[in-house]
């Protein structure tokens, strides 16, 4: 696990809340090409408007992988924000420490925006660095202890019921699980990125890793890009309604504003479809083993699992509340999908499938994209099995091989 937070700007936005970055933690933080959306998706309202009666606001966006989370705030009729970054899936974690620090700028009075974001990167400079299981975190008034587990990866403390009619969701997780995007339309960001949030919270225990834009502007690029039926964004954020015009999205959603919910409904829903989607994971997980079984490098080279043999499965095992064999094959193609089925490389059943393994066809018939990713995976199970003489053998066996197959493949690709 990589660090919490990577870096915290403070931006002060002018009369046509265009940013300019003030400060930064560490020093010399630079958005490179990321700058083109900074400049429009910073701002949390409709461009070039401002709702001063929901300021101190709390709010996030996102720059392809990584997150804003944000305090925009009024210091001498001007706004300011403090911006914490993270390629972490820590939305709740941070946005509660920025409501806490709110709380003080609101008890007490906003500081000059400079010592405001002193007062916040001194207590984000004491949080662990590095790969950490659990800690106690300093927020402005308490000390927090943290265990960074499921809960904190896949969205939970969001509750779907507070942005979505209940008829909505199977139909919001199903457009989710096969990739098909979806529009929410919101007024603001701070609705907006929390309505996303728990939208990700239903493919618990999945982490939900396909592209998305959590508030989108008009002004930027992306903007055009949805506008023109591109359809690289699997949910989409933003408070303008003429997106719905686009005819790639699969559902659209209105949250105009959180809804009163019961701390048990929210239980029951998260506990329903984190049920529902671990029973759909064991079923492939199963087809994966089978796979596995036959080619020992099958995880590595995304070999696909649909087939006609998993339709069968589906027939004699299923029940009427899975999706449909087209359904899977859609899922196979997300990232979401993807990110989980390498986070299941290296299970128990890896060893036995290696040391069985006998390539028939001694790796010629792969393709080159394939021996690429199969001396990745080589890699990564040398460390595994480091300790393990059989295992290490083997994997020096195949590694020599496939190198000799990419050097001829390059040869050949020079002489034509």
């Amino acid at each position: 696990m990589s660090s919490i937070y990577d870096a915290c700007l403070l931006v002060h936005f002018d009369k046509s809340y265009i940013p300019c970055i003030k400060e930064t933690v560490p020093e010399g933080v630079e958005l490179g090409y990321d700058a083109i959306y900074f400049c429009s998706t910073c701002w949390p309202f409709p461009e070039e408007k401002i709702n001063l009666s929901k300021l101190p606001l709390v709010y996030s966006f996102n720059i392809n992988q990584v997150f804003y989370h944000g305090l925009l705030f009024m210091y001498d009729e001007e706004p300011y924000s403090i911006l914490i970054t993270t390629r972490r899936p820590y939305a709740s974690l941070l946005g509660t420490f920025l409501k806490d620090v709110k709380k003080q700028f609101i008890i007490t009075e906003i500081p000059e925006p400079s010592f405001a974001f002193t007062y916040v990167t001194s207590m984000l400079t004491t949080w662990p660095r590095g790969a950490v299981e659990s800690a106690v975190l300093t927020f402005p008034t308490k000390s927090l202890a943290i265990s960074f587990d499921i809960t904190h990866f896949s969205y939970m403390q969001y509750n779907p019921l507070k942005f979505f009619d209940k008829d909505e969701i199977p139909k919001l997780w199903k457009a989710l699980f096969t990739g098909s995007p979806v529009l929410i339309i919101s007024p603001s960001a701070d609705i907006c990125c929390k309505a996303c949030f728990a939208a990700f919270s239903l493919m618990t225990p999945l982490l939900y890793d396909d592209h998305c834009v959590i508030w989108l502007q008009k002004s930027d690029p992306r903007y055009k890009t949805v506008k023109e039926g591109d359809t690289t964004y699997k949910l989409v954020g933003s408070s303008y309604n003429e997106l719905e015009k686009c005819k790639q999205f699969s559902l659209i959603l209105h949250v105009k504003s959180a809804k009163k919910s019961s701390a048990t409904d929210e239980t029951n829903i998260h506990d329903q479809m984190s049920k529902h989607t671990s029973k759909i994971l064991k079923i492939i997980l199963a087809e994966l083993d089978m796979i596995l079984s036959i080619d020992a490098y099958s995880d590595f080279v995304d070999k696909t699992f649909a087939t006609e043999h998993f339709r069968e499965i589906l027939k004699e095992f299923g029940t009427p509340d899975m999706p449909t064999f087209e359904d899977f094959q859609l899922f196979e193609k997300t990232d979401t999908f993807k990110r989980w089925r390498k986070a299941q490389a290296m299970r128990d059943i890896l060893r036995h499938s290696l040391l069985s393994y006998s390539p028939p066809d001694n790796f010629r018939d792969r393709s080159p994209e394939d021996l690429m990713k199969i001396i990745e995976g080589i890699e990564s199970m040398k460390v595994k099995f480091w300790n393990d003489a059989h295992v290490i053998a083997v994997l020096k066996s195949h590694e020599s091989r496939v190198e000799k197959l990419i050097k001829h493949n390059s040869t050949q690709k020079q002489k034509q």
